[in-house]
């Protein structure tokens, strides 16, 4: 992405003198590996956990592979899916964020 959404992420950073980066799914947005919408390409879209260990992966490789739970980081979606992934990372990884921001995130129907 180009650069961060603006609004609360910007006054969280602030407040607890965190960097705010931001990340794309794999299979969304310009990071696309297909160009088609082949049956084939779109069951990727529904590969939730590796869409977690990518997240889980980012983060490390944010950290240089030395992060650990006295550098804290925060998890958090702004896109309905990403919103759901959001409260799905903090469960699967709980070592790997202090906290994880899921505004209206639908999670229930998906489980």
């Amino acid at each position: 992405m180009d650069k961060m959404p603006k609004g609360y992420v910007d006054v969280l950073a602030k407040q607890h003198k965190a960097k705010a980066v931001a990340s794309e799914h794999r299979f969304y947005g310009q990071i696309t590996p297909k160009n088609d919408l082949s049956t084939e390409t779109l069951r990727f879209l529904t590969l939730w956990n590796q869409a977690l260990a990518d997240v889980n992966h980012f983060i490390h490789h944010l950290y240089d592979g030395t992060h650990d739970q006295r550098q804290p980081v925060d998890r958090r979606g702004h896109v309905v899916s990403w919103r759901s992934l959001s409260a799905w990372f903090r469960i699967a990884y709980l070592n790997a964020t202090v906290a994880a921001i899921s505004s209206s995130g639908v999670v229930n129907p998906f489980l």
